[in-house]
């Protein structure tokens, strides 16, 4: 901030003698009404849009360098962008809410998919704004809606409400039924989005020479739309069943396994089926929270604030038994959950700022983002943090056969709280819901509540900067620190060790400025302390900006010197690449290659860990799913446990149809789950040993004796009994 003075070097008065100097945005800011109310703009953006969709075209077809997964990901791309293309041109023609909804669905698909092309997500805010519907977010689609959202959108005449406003002709089904016969849900009316300036009473009509214009110049020919989606795989369905309006059926969410919430669900069930689509909209929200036993990062906060916005205008609008009865559980529900704020629900209270329709609409579309969060594929964020934790529990494997443990290895402990922490922060939970396994896993070892700071630290809910992304720039830099004594320290280890403490003085001053204390921060701050004096401020945007960029540069050096290091010292049977191996076949739905576990150990001088766990499981009978069963391993395991029966379930025995879940009797110690070799069978298993109330271990490392009972006294101690 500079203060203007005269010639003679005298201060002005202020405030308006003050001039701010900054750098230039990414891109400036849109005009009143968007792109759609200035068709120049709109030009130019198609056309720049278009020219980076054949610059994919060219890339899927001539780099070898890219994965399977990276060909699909371009592809896909090519496909939504240029239904995009096509879309925007044709709003811009015509504005119609119905339109727009499925612009903002295939934007923000496409930015999930391709995070280079969020700025068209992101430019659609002001053509929401100006159509007034700043309330309207993009749902993504699946895969499996794309096909059918572009034929819809490509079919729409312009100047029409098009799909969707009740013709039989538009894909659905036009018979008169009511919604409990068929099921779907009905099409709220929502006002005619205003038509910008350009497009006023005399605007051009469809076919005369200005919207010839708009089209020629915007979106290109017809052919050469034609063309990207054919290349794309485009096939338009012979009748769409519109993703905007689901069948109930595919909306509902499984049924809850706790006894307790059996006659609150039966209730919701009931109350899904009436012919109002409010009450049934409402009602399939409450069911995701009655049900979040079975659900896994799904967001049930916006669940509830959407249900509470919507029952209260119904309530307002038009009373009835079925809305008191829903507002009494929304209001049980919210209890149960500890009573989180709904931000929605006190802004709508305090200013009310729409009708029933629209918030029956609005819900709608939460229902369908709690579809995709359930449905979905695992992000590569996801992935490679579930890599990075691989990793880390493969030292902790390494560390166990060695005979320290991570109370002993401070590096491994941190790495481990870290990762934990950063899997917790990117993962939507609620007491009383399910959390993946591998989240769950690392927050057991490491020690940390599941629950900690869950409110506020939703993914998207801490200081509307994901606290993950932060922790997650630590992990890195630890990880670069690991590389000591290489080539690569020798070229970055000043920039990596200047990158550390940056990410970490961010991270804990970013945690206090919010009125949070990270588990264990006491140890973090004393360990992270070591690598350079932490700042006491978070770092500004800028800066922050700068600091990534410059660790995202540095990464494609380390992942080659770490690459020569395995290279150099090469394992005859490596642990880590049998992890990755099974990460990739589950990751693929495919059954994981059944791997050895590792050579048994010798029960003489047991270590006071394994002494402890012998002791609570003297005489008792476990039962082991994964490996490979093997008689050696077998009695290592029984001998150092003094076990009266080891009950072990190989991999390819489970895979193959054998009912596991049948072997978890009531007399029944423990059940170890060894995920490494397992495949999705962990979800089935710890639901059946949860029902039956017998402890179960999710055990990631080799079936020794010391790692398996390590792993037992970390996560099953209490109820066990291991001193």
């Amino acid at each position: 901030m500079s203060r203007l003075r005269t010639s003679e070097g005298q201060a002005l008065p202020g405030p308006l003698s003050t001039l701010r100097v900054q750098g230039p945005e990414q891109f400036g800011p849109d005009p009143a009404g968007g792109l759609t109310a200035h068709p120049e703009l709109l030009r130019a953006a198609v056309s720049a849009l278009e020219a980076r969709l054949d610059a994919m075209m060219d890339r899927a077809e001539t780099d070898e360098t890219l994965s399977v997964f990276g060909q699909e990901s371009l592809i896909r791309s090519v496909l939504l962008g240029q239904a995009l293309a096509s879309g925007l041109t044709a709003y811009a023609a015509r504005p119609d809410p119905l339109r727009l909804e499925r612009l903002n669905d295939l934007a923000v698909t496409l930015a999930l998919i391709n995070p280079d092309e969020r700025r068209l997500a992101v430019r659609l805010r002001a053509v929401n704004a100006a159509a007034g519907c700043s309330w309207l977010q993009g749902v993504p689609l699946l895969p499996a809606e794309d096909h059918a959202m572009i034929a819809l959108l490509l079919q729409e005449a312009p100047g029409t409400h098009g799909v969707g406003a009740g013709g039989a002709d538009n894909g659905t089904e036009a018979t008169g039924e009511s919604p409990q016969d068929d099921g779907r849900q009905q099409r709220t009316e929502v006002p005619d989005v205003p038509v910008p300036d350009w497009l006023g009473p005399e605007a051009p009509g469809p076919g005369d020479a200005g919207l010839a214009s708009v089209q020629s110049g915007a979106a290109g020919s017809s052919e050469r739309m034609q063309e990207r989606l054919a290349w794309a795989g485009y096939r338009p369905p012979a009748r769409p069943n519109d993703p905007l309006m689901p069948l109930r059926g595919a909306l509902t969410p499984p049924a809850t396994l706790e006894p307790a919430r059996h006659g609150l669900g039966q209730q919701l069930h009931r109350l899904m089926l009436s012919p109002d689509e409010g009450q049934r909209n409402a009602a399939l929200l409450l069911l995701h929270v009655c049900g979040r036993d079975r659900l896994e990062n799904v967001p049930l906060i916006p669940a509830l604030d959407s249900a509470l916005t919507l029952l209260r205008s119904l309530h307002a609008e038009r009373p009835s038994p079925d809305t008191a009865q829903l507002l009494d559980l929304h209001a049980l529900l919210h209890a149960q959950l500890g009573s989180p704020d709904l931000p929605g629900a006190q802004r709508e209270r305090r200013q009310p700022s729409a009708d029933a329709a629209q918030h029956t609409q609005a819900a709608r579309r939460v229902l369908r983002a709690l579809r995709f969060m359930r449905l979905r594929p695992p992000t590569p964020d996801e992935q490679e943090h579930l890599g990075h934790l691989w990793d880390a529990l493969n030292d902790l494997d390494r560390d166990l056969a060695a005979g320290l443990t991570p109370e002993q290895d401070p590096d491994l402990r941190a790495r481990l709280l870290l990762l934990s922490l950063q899997g917790l922060t990117s993962t939507a939970r609620a007491p009383g819901m399910r959390l993946p396994p591998m989240v769950q896993l690392s927050a057991q070892i490491s020690g940390v509540d599941p629950l900690w700071a869950w409110e506020a630290t939703q993914p998207e809910r801490f200081t509307f900067v994901a606290l993950h992304a932060h922790l997650s720039r630590v992990t890195v830099t630890l990880q670069l620190q690991t590389l000591r004594g290489t080539p690569f320290w020798d070229a970055w280890g000043a920039a990596v060790g200047r990158l550390t403490t940056l990410a970490a003085g961010h991270l804990l001053s970013s945690v206090r400025r919010a009125g949070l204390r990270l588990p264990e921060q006491g140890f973090l701050e004393g360990y992270l302390q070591q690598f350079g004096p932490l700042r006491a401020l978070p770092l500004e945007a800028a800066a922050l900006g700068d600091s990534h960029a410059t660790l995202l540069a540095l990464l494609p050096a380390a992942q080659a010197q770490v690459k020569l290091h395995k290279a150099a010292h090469s394992d005859p049977e490596p642990a880590l690449p049998a992890a990755q191996e099974a990460t990739a076949a589950r990751a693929a739905g495919a059954t994981p290659q059944v791997i050895p576990a590792d050579p048994p150990e010798q029960p003489a001088a047991l270590p006071a860990h394994v002494q402890a766990v012998r002791d609570a499981l003297r005489g008792r009978r476990v039962v082991l799913l994964g490996g490979v069963p093997s008689a050696p391993h077998h009695a290592a395991l029984v001998a150092a446990f003094a076990l009266r029966e080891l009950d072990w379930i190989g991999s390819d025995e489970y895979a193959h149809g054998t009912h596991a879940h049948a072997h978890v009797t009531a007399d029944t110690a423990v059940v170890i789950l060894a995920i490494r070799w397992m495949g999705h069978a962990h979800n089935a298993l710890r639901d059946v040993a949860r029902a039956r109330n017998v402890p179960y271990v999710m055990h990631p490392g080799g079936l020794s004796p010391s790692s398996v009972a390590w792993q037992i006294g970390r996560q099953v101690s209490q109820q066990l009994g291991v001193a």
